[in-house]
């Protein structure tokens, strides 16, 4: 289960929750309250039969925020730990990982959804299967074709234009972060 707390850097007050006006199918909640931004999107993106992205089995609201309940496939290891043990990767092995991870960020982005935040913490992977699935979208938002002028995620992996000029287009800055990972 993932604690997450209130608000989200690089959100406006107004993002930080969602409902169906919105345009995103979300559960029905109770009196028409609003879902917080991170399972509306999980809801979003998730779908059976591919399985890039973990899924989201609940949430719940707690006195500061809001707590997931996700899938964790048994024998799993995040990619940062994964590449420590493994030390060196076969290009076969790099490739098919990596473009596991690209089939999700595009399923992702056809959804309407900038993740915002790829590194090797937030990928999972089935140690038996090799099959590798997105974590935590709590940076996560939706896709724009206009800039971004507030970021979020981790500073290692952002774009220079952000670094450069304070703002960012959502796709290209996904696009170097994947090469960030790669």
């Amino acid at each position: 289960m993932a604690s997450r707390g209130g608000a989200r850097q690089g959100l406006p007050e107004a993002r930080r929750s969602i409902g169906p006006a919105d345009g995103i199918a979300v559960p029905p909640q109770p009196k028409g309250a609003l879902v917080p931004l991170e399972p509306a999107l999980l809801w979003k993106v998730w779908r059976p039969g591919f399985c890039g992205v973990m899924r989201l089995l609940e949430w719940f609201e707690v006195p500061k925020g809001f707590a997931l309940l996700m899938e964790h496939p048994q024998r799993c290891q995040h990619l940062w730990y994964f590449l420590h043990e493994w030390r060196f990767l076969t290009e076969p092995m790099a490739w098919g990982l990596l473009r596991q991870v690209l089939e999700a960020m595009r399923c992702r982005s056809s959804r309407g959804v900038l993740l915002r935040h790829i590194k090797a913490e937030n990928v999972l992977v089935h140690l038996a299967t090799g099959e590798v699935k997105l974590l935590d979208f709590g940076c996560s938002t939706i896709l724009q074709d206009t800039f971004y002028t507030q970021m979020s995620g981790t500073s290692e992996y952002s774009p220079p234009e952000w670094i450069l000029f304070g703002c960012y287009h959502g796709q290209p800055a996904t696009i170097w972060s994947l090469g960030i990972l790669l």
